[in-house]
């Protein structure tokens, strides 16, 4: 057996115990008590905003980025806290307020699964948004619907990338119900698909 052979060897079950160790990690030693994400992604409409742009109020795709920060309450739950802000582009309808923006406040629950190196969530949170409206309900121009209270609730995966950092794609429903002045309501309902970056402390 020559050395090179040997050598092959050797890494071969070096790696293949790294592997192995990898995937028996706890889930408290693969992901740290408090970590930080970014997501990015696009926003979809949903219900009443879900048919063509062009008619019956339907609105079009648009842009959706949040950040959060989580502590690791107990095991694989997680309560995470952040920003975020989702856009749907209504070229005619949304009832004639334009494209809408909804921003805010996010506080939810993620549960992680045990299940090595890629690991499934669950997220259930509410939200509290304000939404805009570019053209506006009321004379002026822009409108900014009052705060409201929403809940969004969706899945994913965590991959690991290094001891710190994974990629976390997922995919989340937003339910909201903006009022904005003259009593003009827009039941605003999207599917986020994003992508995020976390990075454990």
């Amino acid at each position: 057996m020559t050395a090179r052979t040997v050598g092959a060897a050797a890494l071969t079950a070096w790696l293949a115990g790294a592997a192995v160790a990898s995937w028996a990690t706890p889930l408290e030693a693969q992901i740290p008590k408090l970590t930080a994400e970014g997501r990015i992604g696009i926003a979809i409409p949903a219900g009443e905003l879900a048919g063509p742009p062009q008619r019956d109020g339907g609105a079009g795709a648009g842009s959706s980025f949040g950040f959060s920060f989580a502590y690791a309450v107990r095991g694989g739950l997680y309560l995470q806290a952040g920003f975020s802000q989702h856009r749907l582009l209504c070229a005619e309808g949304c009832r004639d307020l334009g494209d809408l923006t909804s921003s805010g406040y996010d506080l939810a629950l993620r549960y992680l699964f045990d299940t090595g190196a890629v690991m499934p969530w669950l997220r259930l949170g509410a939200i509290s948004h304000g939404v805009e409206a570019s053209t506006g309900a009321t004379e002026g121009g822009k409108a900014v619907s009052d705060w409201t209270w929403g809940i969004e609730a969706g899945a994913g995966l965590s991959v690991r990338l290094t001891d710190n950092l994974r990629v976390t794609p997922g995919f989340r429903y937003v339910r909201l119900d903006p009022a904005f002045d003259r009593e003009v309501e827009v039941p605003f309902r999207s599917w986020i698909v994003d992508v995020g970056l976390l990075w454990g402390f």
